[in-house]
């Protein structure tokens, strides 16, 4: 078994960016699986509670997202995290707005991804913690505004983070 608990679940198709996340997912002890849409995220997290899910951003994943959101109900105690180019930013923050990811990274550098991983995962053990405290939002929205805030600081060495709660 891996050092952390749960999967990863790469859904969506794979670039450069998604091949190096998940190499580092797996140097930290992340099992990865490969998935073709959140249905089957569904399906197999019922054996791997907890997960991560990385969303590929692609044109022909991101619009079945957007049609049937009911698809993202399976992964209300995950961390989502989605992966984009420049091109595709204006439909993840309607994605992110929708509630469907909590954090998109834009131009990863491998070498900056250990200590966002470590953040992702703390966030992610607290957004677990909170849901049986009957505080979710609260204690969730705090730790990714500070996981947000720590990741932005990372834009000069070539980590961003585009966060679209802020009003247009």
């Amino acid at each position: 078994m891996s050092d952390n608990e749960g999967s990863v679940f790469v859904v969506g198709e794979s670039d450069a960016s998604i091949e190096r996340l998940i190499e580092m997912l797996e140097h930290v002890g992340y099992q990865t699986v490969a998935c073709k849409n959140l249905k089957q995220v569904n399906f197999r997290a019922k054996e791997n509670p907890l997960p991560i899910v990385v969303l590929s951003l692609s044109s022909t994943f991101l619009p079945a997202l957007v049609e049937d959101p009911t698809l993202t109900t399976c992964i209300e105690e995950s961390l989502v995290v989605g992966v984009l180019n420049e091109t595709d930013l204006p439909i993840a923050i309607d994605l992110f707005r929708a509630g469907v990811a909590d954090v998109w990274l834009q131009g990863i550098q491998e070498n900056e991804l250990q200590e966002s991983l470590l953040r992702l995962e703390q966030t992610r053990k607290l957004r677990v913690q909170s849901n049986h405290d009957g505080k979710k939002l609260e204690i969730i929205n705090a730790e990714l505004e500070k996981s947000l805030r720590m990741l932005k600081q990372d834009q000069l060495a070539g980590l961003e983070v585009q966060k679209s709660l802020m009003p247009e």
